[in-house]
């Protein structure tokens, strides 16, 4: 499964609505928060705010084909 399907996933289990008006209130601008999620390349400065948000790893936003939404490895 590729990066961008994997984030897909997750981010169809969680209101992506609500997380995008907390981005936007944070400072993050709305086109580049989807791009990097249909690129499936979220950045180091978003994923920590992911994982605030989410409850999922930044190490899952960042490097999804390596580690589990809980931050382990596969």
């Amino acid at each position: 499964m590729a990066k961008s399907e994997r984030l897909e996933k997750e981010l169809d289990r969680i209101n992506l609505l609500s997380i995008m008006e907390k981005l936007e209130k944070r400072g993050f601008k709305e086109q580049s928060v989807k791009k990097a999620f249909m690129r499936g390349s979220i950045s180091k400065e978003l994923a920590p705010v992911l994982e605030e948000y989410t409850s999922v790893s930044a190490l899952f936003w960042m490097l999804p084909d390596i580690y589990k939404t809980n931050g382990e490895r596969r």
